[in-house]
């Protein structure tokens, strides 16, 4: 078990994973400078598993689940991951403890030029890609009769 001087943060190895951790990291330290607050870089399942849809994989926790279970063993004091990758029901005996500031929270759609000016253009039997789950609800939501298509 880590001092009480260590507090090992649990994150994904991949680049957003850990600018997301590092930001965490350099809040923790600033408010605790006599505390060290190292990193354990971990792969997922939803990380090694990249040529599947990530509905294939598994029902919940694909980016989350390895990272779970070093907190649940103490291996790390406290996991930082993007709230899209939390399950709906997180685990019992763990919380949500806090969230940063959150920046720009648009996601992107690239269209060909002039077909489309807006997500609400789309009509009955138009494609859209995407890999989020979240995504693909919030576009069968808000365009019904567009066929949402797994990238």
């Amino acid at each position: 078990m880590p001092s009480s001087e260590t507090i090992p943060i649990g994150t994904r190895k991949s680049a957003l994973a850990l600018a997301q951790t590092v930001q965490v990291q350099e809040a923790l330290q600033k408010l605790n400078p006599e505390k060290s607050f190292p990193l354990l870089k971990m792969t997922t399942t939803g990380d090694n598993n990249q040529s599947q849809p990530l509905s294939s994989i598994g029902t919940t926790a694909v980016f989350t689940r390895e990272l779970e279970n070093a907190l649940e063993k103490k291996e790390c004091q406290l996991l930082v991951h993007s709230l899209k990758d939390v399950p709906t029901q997180i685990k019992p005996g763990f919380v949500l403890a806090a969230m940063m500031k959150r920046e720009e929270p648009n996601d992107v759609m690239v269209m060909r030029p002039g077909e489309y000016k807006d997500l609400r253009d789309f009509g009955e039997g138009d494609v859209v890609g995407t890999s989020s789950v979240r995504r693909a609800s919030q576009i069968r939501r808000l365009c019904p009769g567009v066929k949402v298509m797994d990238v």
